[in-house]
């Protein structure tokens, strides 16, 4: 089931390359390399690559070593972030890696962009997707929640679509000279295993 659900992610990709360039195929072909060659994993809602951090992490008063083991975690973009499925499949992932020796799970994520708290309603499964992570950092380098959002980027901000709620607010916030980056955010492999 681990193996199928994790190849699922070529369909996600296939879908993504007809939208893009009206053909079939695959662009990304990198990050599906990835699922083929068993470096990352998807159990349930949220996909997992084993790594180590390369440097270390400060989050607070707490200091994680290069050297850390880390589960990546990573957010297929083929359904809704509902609560239970994301617990289900951390539980899933404490389980299945659990002799790993992994210490936090690892997020680098616009969903954790503390901007997304200006926009977003305070129900939002965003929000509580965020919340369950302590983020430490925040980069502009990529503009990837407008990719994720609106399917591309575009320089004149005016001419995104307005079709859903997030990206009129989105827009909104954009418009008005404001960013959302991406954050890296970690949460303890042992405090998702004792269900929070």
């Amino acid at each position: 089931m681990v193996c199928y659900d994790t190849l699922r992610d070529i369909a996600i990709w296939c879908r993504e390359c007809v939208r893009l360039t009206g053909q079939a195929g695959v662009i990304q072909w990198e990050w599906v390399l990835h699922s083929l060659k068993r470096r990352v994993y998807r159990l349930g809602r949220l996909q997992y690559q084993p790594r180590v951090l390369k440097e270390p992490v400060f989050v607070g008063e707490r200091i994680y070593p290069g050297g850390t083991m880390i589960l990546e975690v990573h957010i297929p973009a083929d359904g809704r972030l509902e609560q239970k499925l994301v617990m289900d499949s951390l539980q899933q992932a404490q389980t299945f890696f659990r002799k790993g020796g992994y210490t936090l799970f690892h997020c680098h994520s616009w969903l954790l962009s503390r901007a997304l708290c200006d926009i977003l309603d305070r129900t939002s499964n965003i929000l509580a997707f965020q919340s369950l992570f302590e983020v430490y950092d925040e980069d502009y380098s990529y503009r990837q929640a407008e990719e994720r959002v609106f399917g591309y980027i575009e320089e004149r901000l005016e001419m995104y679509p307005e079709v859903t709620g997030l990206q009129k607010a989105l827009k909104r916030y954009l418009l008005a000279g404001k960013r959302i980056g991406m954050a890296r955010g970690v949460l303890l492999f042992q405090e998702a295993m004792n269900g929070m």
